[in-house]
């Protein structure tokens, strides 16, 4: 496990002893984490009011700009050309990334802008 999941256990933790109010975190990376400890049911997620209008579908690898940097986005965008259509990508993806009751709206989206997109 990683450091960063580390902190976001310790603080979910806090948050389920109510020695904090509230979390501000990405909704996959609560969800996994409620998740791991069993605890899916005890939260609610609520939308920060300035992200309402911003789109579901948001992601990045972030690399030098270098020959190795550029080099490692081709080959990580390569194997997602290849993975994107699978059902374990959709099922992985569904998982992680798709909201509650957004299912419909997540998809369009997807579609439209990720695997419609062949380069």
């Amino acid at each position: 496990m990683g450091r960063g999941q580390d902190i976001l256990d310790g603080l979910l933790g806090m948050l389920l002893k109510e020695r904090i109010d509230y979390l501000i975190e990405h909704p996959a990376s609560i969800r996994y984490a409620t998740k791991r400890a069993g605890e899916v049911d005890r939260l609610a997620l609520i939308s920060v009011a300035e992200n309402s209008g911003a789109p579901l579908i948001r992601g990045a690898i972030r690399c030098p700009d270098t020959e190795w940097g550029r080099r490692a986005i081709h080959d990580i965008n390569r194997v997602l050309l290849g993975l994107r259509p699978s059902p374990q990508y959709r099922n992985m993806i569904r998982e992680w990334a798709v909201l509650p009751g957004k299912d419909k709206e997540y998809w369009k989206i997807c579609k439209d802008q990720i695997l419609d997109v062949k380069k």
